[in-house]
């Protein structure tokens, strides 16, 4: 009896990142890339809004930024790990079997590539494996695929919008409720080296990943729920206390999550 091929082919079981951007992306992710080492082993998948009646350069420009491969999106191909893709121009991108599918979408359609669209495919397809990231841009993509991948389990960092140049679409998915982290670019990055398997097949953020992003996360995550600015505090002040209180933080984070419900 034949196999499907379909179901002879390996699937993935490692984070995928789809990164959301528009105006001001460029800058944003050349700071997201100079926070990943070269030894990370997640797909990074960047919908970046692009022009199209101009060929992307894209691949050329960010090739330049980091030490992984930076390749465009094919039809058809698997992704592999710690490689980074680029949805080309006048293409949108989604997930389907384990392998990308490049769509045309109409003229009348924007913004293109769509964030939503491929957000949206990578929460059906890979679950509590797909990482969502929201960088500077205008208008509000990204805002549904965000509550997609945390409705089905996965992981939503957000550009914080007083460093992005626009702050459209990170507002729009912080204002959805579902974002875990507000970092910086660069410290999105590098929160990203501490995203992790556990034994039980769950994405969780390692103890190293949050000694490399610092308090600054907290920081911003707590302004972001509360309205209070921290970032007056010394570094170290507020590092010490949450040490102090890590034994706390389950319980802590479930409060939040609670709170940030209503």
């Amino acid at each position: 009896m034949k196999t499907d091929a379909k179901e002879s082919e390996p699937q993935i079981n490692w984070p995928v990142v789809g990164i959301g951007s528009s105006a001001g992306g460029l800058e944003a992710l050349t700071s997201l890339l100079g926070g990943l080492d070269q030894d990370v082993e997640h797909s990074f998948v960047i919908i970046q809004h692009l022009s199209p009646h101009h060929r992307s350069m894209m691949v050329t420009l960010l090739e330049r930024e980091t030490l992984l491969p930076v390749r465009d999106v094919q039809d058809g191909l698997r992704p592999a790990r710690g490689v980074i893709y680029v949805t080309p121009e006048n293409h949108n991108v989604i997930l389907a079997d384990g392998r990308f599918r490049l769509l045309t979408p109409s003229k009348q359609v924007v913004p293109k590539p769509s964030v939503n669209l491929f957000f949206r495919s990578l929460a059906e397809e890979l679950g509590e494996l797909a990482v969502g990231v929201i960088l500077s841009g205008t208008g509000s993509d990204g805002a549904q695929g965000v509550k997609e991948i945390k409705y089905a389990g996965g992981t939503v960092l957000v550009q914080d919008p007083e460093e992005s140049k626009y702050d459209g679409m990170p507002r729009a998915a912080i204002e959805t409720g579902v974002v875990d982290l507000i970092l910086p670019a660069q410290t999105i990055g590098k929160r990203l080296m501490g995203l992790a398997l556990s034994d039980s097949g769950q994405l969780h953020f390692s103890e190293e990943g949050f000694e490399q992003a610092g308090v600054a996360g907290l920081i911003n995550q707590l302004h972001a729920w509360t309205k209070i600015d921290f970032s007056g505090y010394k570094e170290s002040t507020l590092s010490r206390r949450v040490q102090r209180k890590r034994p706390f933080l389950p319980r802590i984070q479930f409060v939040l999550k609670v709170c940030q419900a209503f």
